[in-house]
């Protein structure tokens, strides 16, 4: 009889063990978030390191400006091809989850006849994606 008791009692311990610990083995991996500052001419920061396969989320904090400005990132080889026009005075969400491991830049694509694009002005970026 004694030996059913301490049976019994191993069983309810790994029980409580199992349903304690379940919760944290069922959730992936938490949304890497990042918030990203946008003026003219700039993102910062402009260099994001990012967990490949993992939900990626980020805030886009567009100032006030007259000069129009977007989000560009554009890789046919990992399916990453994201545009967003970004109104100034918001926040725009963007998310997304990197398939692939590397480095792939991001950029503002707005160009005003006869200047040179926001791109050639420095407003690039780089989302590194590692392991």
């Amino acid at each position: 009889m004694n030996k059913k008791n301490n049976l019994k009692k191993y069983l309810n311990i790994l029980l409580i063990l199992f349903l304690v610990f379940l919760p944290f083995n069922l959730h992936s991996e938490e949304v890497q978030e990042f918030s990203i500052n946008v003026g003219n001419y700039f993102f910062k920061p402009n260099k994001i390191t990012v967990k490949v396969n993992q939900a990626t989320k980020l805030s886009l904090i567009r100032g006030i400006g007259i000069t129009p400005h977007n989000f560009t990132l554009e890789d046919s080889n990992t399916g990453l091809n994201i545009f967003e026009n970004l109104k100034s005075g918001t926040i725009t969400v963007i998310e997304f989850t990197p398939k692939k491991i590397g480095e792939f830049n991001f950029y503002c694509k707005n160009k005003l006849p006869f200047a040179k694009s926001h791109k050639e002005k420095g407003m690039v970026g780089i989302i590194k994606v590692i392991k």
